[in-house]
């Protein structure tokens, strides 16, 4: 959990095996009339962070955080 920690206050828009968009009708959000990224950080034994982020701003929106793989990207 740290390391997710550490990856969401360092460097959050990095793509890699760990750290992605999620794709399809999952891959955006909408929230105050913007259309953002969900994107997710995954985890040990399935476990994911979702998450946008506001680069202008600097701000990472934590959407939810999952024990296990999520039911809706299986």
């Amino acid at each position: 959990m740290a390391d997710a920690w550490d990856r969401l206050t360092s460097d959050p828009p990095t793509e890699d095996l760990a750290c992605h968009a999620l794709r399809g009708e999952l891959g955006t959000v909408v929230h105050s009339g913007r259309a953002w990224t969900r994107r997710q950080i995954e985890l040990k034994r399935g476990a994911r962070i979702w998450f946008t982020v506001d680069e202008a701003e600097r701000v990472v929106g934590v959407i939810a955080v999952h024990t296990h793989h999520p039911n809706a990207t299986k």
